[in-house]
């Protein structure tokens, strides 16, 4: 079974199947429902693993930028991936009930059900963040199809996006090949969380801000910290976010409250930025998944 899931998946998979086979015969022999040993327990891991330290590039968050301007479900989640450092789960299933718009931008709250650690977040939303948000309406959920089921197809939008931040990156204004293809590197939605984190320890964000908009609570809130300490720091993540929002609208030429296209009835520009120069390129991204 973890050969033909490597074979179709790739080794990671493996080891992640591998993993869920595991708990599930360790709780089966814990509850009584099965006898024996836990066979998964003498199969080797399909490959070692380490984990991931991809940071992105201001070039690259700018060029990520110019590439979902189509106003698609799938470019207003990585818009809002970006700005709030969140997961693309929580990002994904968004719901309209989560949201209170106010003069500043708005406030999202996820709630303990949907947060991976179950502590509830509360997020600041600035101006540009609250631009990407589509025309509220009385649809359940902000992204998807119908409304009534969280968006999905996400491994062919990120494909799709990759392709126009390719091409952008590897031709000139007059269509002319260049070498810098070899410079985008393969990234991962995840990747942009490890970017804000970065940035702000970079920037002068207290690791307890940092980690408070990402909701962890390993570091300097976990331990005995994290057993007392329950602040929200509602201030202090607004300022860390409204910092990181006009770092990228500065790195990307947009305006710090700038809104989204408001349809995709014509096919977004993609522009990569080369020697000071912007390149321009009709990208294949209107679509609305």
């Amino acid at each position: 079974v973890l050969e033909a899931v490597a074979g179709a998946s790739g080794l990671v998979s493996a080891n992640r199947v591998r993993a869920h086979l595991s708990a599930a015969w360790t709780w089966g022999l814990r509850s009584g429902v099965c006898d024996g040993e836990n066979p998964v327990a003498f199969t080797p891991a399909a490959a070692p693993e380490r984990a991931r330290d991809r940071v992105l590039t201001d070039a690259e968050l700018a060029l990520i930028w110019r590439c979902t301007a189509s106003g698609s479900d799938y470019h207003r989640i990585v818009r809002l991936l970006l700005l709030t450092a969140t997961r693309r789960e929580e990002v994904g299933a968004m719901a309209w009930s989560e949201i209170r718009r106010t003069p500043s931008g708005g406030v999202w709250t996820i709630p303990a059900a949907r947060s991976k650690n179950g502590r509830p977040l509360e997020l600041p939303l600035t101006p540009l963040a609250a631009a990407q948000l589509p025309a509220e309406s009385d649809r359940k959920l902000v992204f998807g199809r119908s409304g009534k089921s969280v968006f999905s197809g996400w491994s062919a939008a990120k494909s799709r996006l990759d392709a126009a931040m390719a091409r952008a990156d590897a031709t000139s204004t007059d269509g002319a090949a260049t070498q810098e293809t070899a410079s985008l590197r393969p990234w991962r939605l995840h990747d942009l969380r490890r970017t804000f984190a970065t940035w702000s320890n970079d920037h002068g964000v207290a690791p307890h801000v940092g980690e408070a908009v990402l909701n962890h609570v390993s570091g300097a809130r976990g331990g005995v910290a994290g057993v007392y300490n329950h602040a929200a720091y509602r201030d202090q993540k607004a300022a860390a976010l409204a910092a990181w929002a006009e770092h990228l609208a500065r790195i990307a030429d947009e305006p710090p409250s700038g809104s989204i296209a408001a349809s995709n009835e014509n096919a977004p520009i993609c522009v990569a930025v080369t020697a000071g120069k912007p390149r321009r390129h009709r990208t294949e991204e209107a679509f609305s998944s």
